[in-house]
């Protein structure tokens, strides 16, 4: 058996550019799309969740319309595995195998720019050449009482955690079938912490 090393293929991007790297060819010249006229504008989001939590990732959205400068800070993170009978979340590791420092941050003295540019905003003026859009009418706001009333019975874990998986299906299919705007292009799901 031989083992052959693949060359990064060529994407091709807008004005016939071809380049290996995405964000590069993004910024370059855009979308393959703004050649052929098939390029979306805008994208149509619905969100679900509790009031609150909608509210939140509104916000949240709005940072993307503005340039995020890349930064060299970044958090170690350890996976975690879930219980299947109590629906209980343990990292992998013990405690003992693990120093506090391991937590902190870590950060390098320059940002290479090349390996993490900044984020130049998801507008129609960026490279992106698009927009995100919500109209409020069109989220689905999932009472936080029903919430409160799954957490606070007496069921197991997986029961509740099955119910709460009901109310959101339940707001989706609702969503999808009510939308007041035309069916959006993505649905996001706020899930409460």
């Amino acid at each position: 058996m031989e083992a052959f090393l693949l060359q990064e293929p060529l994407i091709e991007f807008a004005e016939d550019f071809l380049c290996e790297d995405p964000k590069k060819g993004i910024e370059t010249t855009g979308f393959y799309s703004l050649s052929n006229n098939s390029h979306k504008s805008q994208i149509q989001y619905s969100v679900i969740g509790s009031k609150k939590e909608i509210q939140l990732y509104q916000e949240w959205m709005l940072n993307f319309n503005h340039p995020i400068e890349s930064t060299s800070s970044y958090k170690l993170k350890l996976n975690s595995q879930v219980d299947s009978d109590t629906g209980e979340v343990s990292t992998l590791f013990d405690d003992e195998d693990f120093h506090e420092d391991m937590y902190e941050d870590y950060s390098d003295e320059a940002i290479n720019k090349k390996v993490h540019p900044d984020f130049p905003g998801f507008t129609s003026d960026s490279c992106f050449k698009c927009e995100f859009l919500n109209n409020d009418e069109d989220n689905y706001a999932i009472n936080s009482r029903d919430f409160n009333n799954i957490l606070k019975s007496d069921k197991p874990t997986l029961d509740k955690f099955d119910e709460i998986v009901e109310l959101y299906v339940d707001a989706y299919r609702q969503l999808v079938e009510e939308v007041a705007f035309g069916r959006p292009d993505i649905i996001v799901i706020v899930i409460s912490g």
